[in-house]
């Protein structure tokens, strides 16, 4: 954990030989059925305080032709600075799994 506040101003997927950006506004993700509680999505920019860990939500639309592989590669651009890591893909929800999931953001 870094004692300075950090700000993640852009998250890209790569997707074959191109890039995607990360959804730029908050994306509907999960609307219990009253519609009185929403859970969003969340968007760039991520703002972490000092000498803390946050969790996020990230959105990709547009992943026409996307090929999911043993690993994933994301690009972040944090404080100005880009970041490239490769993770491995551990586990893959269905839509029901992912809802369950979401369901604690409920707003």
């Amino acid at each position: 954990m870094s004692s300075r506040p950090s700000t993640i101003t852009n998250i890209l997927l790569k997707n074959q030989n191109e890039y995607v950006e990360s959804a730029w506004c908050p994306v509907i993700l999960l609307e219990s059925s009253d519609r009185l509680k929403t859970c969003y999505s969340d968007c760039t920019p991520l703002n972490v305080p000092s000498r803390s860990a946050k969790e996020f939500i990230i959105v990709f639309q547009y992943l026409q032709g996307f090929k999911l592989k043993d690993t994933i590669n994301f690009s972040f651009i944090i404080d100005e600075r880009e970041i490239n890591k490769t993770l491995p893909v551990k586990l893959i929800f269905d839509g029901n799994q992912a809802a369950m999931a979401m369901n604690i953001r409920l707003t």
